[in-house]
């Protein structure tokens, strides 16, 4: 059974479908950005601006799809490391077992640490690396608020990641004054890239030792 083979073609398949899924949005930003076909603004009157560019609703909505749809990936490339990680608990007659508050994520590192003889911290990708994807998507599922699309990254996920791959980054300067300042989740074509990344070289870590 070769695990390692199974995710990665689920992590090309998800990098694919999200560069076909935000063609159209990426698109939209650039035609704007540059005055082209549907949204050529060459004919606006400046006499006329009440303080917003031409476009700007548009260009807003495209950017928003972008991104969630990028939070949409980013679930399943979080989605698919756990299921490599049950494939290769399935190989084993035993299962993680949780103590206390301990996340499902500390369970498994336990479980392949104790049980298999696998210290997750030899891996040359940073397990905090990890977690900061496993927070995004929480964030994604979880941290909508009653209007708008928008998610924010919660207190926990702004703490351990101020700065963060994740982070809109027009706002964690604020955020760096104002400690209670909420910062929107931001799943870019590059941060999704990176996750995929970690995730790949991970699990051709822990493949190493199968």
């Amino acid at each position: 059974m070769d695990l390692l083979r199974g995710l990665r073609e689920k992590l090309r398949f998800i990098e694919s479908m999200h560069q076909q899924a935000t063609a159209s949005f990426v698109e939209k930003k650039r035609q704007i950005e540059n005055s082209e076909g549907d949204f050529d603004s060459s004919g606006w009157d400046p006499d006329s601006w009440d303080g917003t560019p031409p476009f700007l609703e548009e260009w807003q909505e495209a950017d928003e799809a972008i991104n969630l749809l990028g939070q949409a990936c980013l679930s399943l490339v979080q989605s698919a490391f756990k299921e490599y990680l049950d494939g290769c608990v399935a190989l084993t007659s035993r299962k993680p077992q949780r103590k206390g508050k301990e996340s499902w994520f500390d369970a498994y590192r336990r479980f392949f640490d104790e049980q298999l003889g696998i210290d997750w911290h030899k891996s040359p990708v940073p397990l905090d690396s990890l977690e900061e994807i496993n927070l995004a998507r929480n964030d994604a599922q979880h941290a909508g608020r009653e209007f708008g699309m928008i998610r924010y990254r919660d207190a926990r996920h702004q703490e351990r990641f101020p700065s963060g791959i994740f982070a809109d980054a027009m706002f964690t300067t604020m955020a760096e004054r104002l400690p209670f300042f909420p910062v929107p989740l931001k799943v870019t074509a590059d941060s999704l890239t990176e996750a995929i990344k970690r995730v790949a070289d991970f699990c051709a870590f822990l493949d190493g030792y199968r």
